[in-house]
């Protein structure tokens, strides 16, 4: 599929060099194969690629990963317990081109955020 044919999305830039934030899309929807096509393209361009307030669960974070072609979550890693601090964690000195990431918590005081991959 051609970049030109693709469905342009809406989105913002988060930074000068890299990112990009899409606006108004929403994860529980089942995304067709052209705008997961698009939002492939934007990651390819731009390296990270945000979607702010997604109410989803671990299950859809991981069927949404799946149109990406990536399989299961890594082992040791455990998304289905409600609270983060007690889930298992792993650690890699450089993530795989599949690493996604679900903020689990935000403090909008300070931007923090409690993230878990998929």
């Amino acid at each position: 599929m051609n970049a030109a044919d693709l469905p342009k999305l809406k989105t913002r830039r988060l930074a000068y060099a890299f990112g990009v934030e899409i606006m108004d899309m929403d994860l529980r929807e089942r995304l067709d194969d052209t705008t997961i096509a698009s939002i492939r393209a934007l990651w390819n361009e731009y390296g990270i690629v945000l979607m702010r307030n997604q109410d989803i669960t671990p299950r859809q974070l991981i069927d949404y990963s799946r149109r990406f072609g990536h399989g299961p979550p890594a082992a040791g890693l455990d998304l289905s317990r409600a609270d983060p601090a007690r889930s298992r964690w792993r650690h890699v000195v450089r993530e795989h081109r599949g690493g996604l990431r679900r903020a689990v918590r935000c403090d909008e005081k300070d931007d923090r955020a409690v993230v878990g991959s998929a």
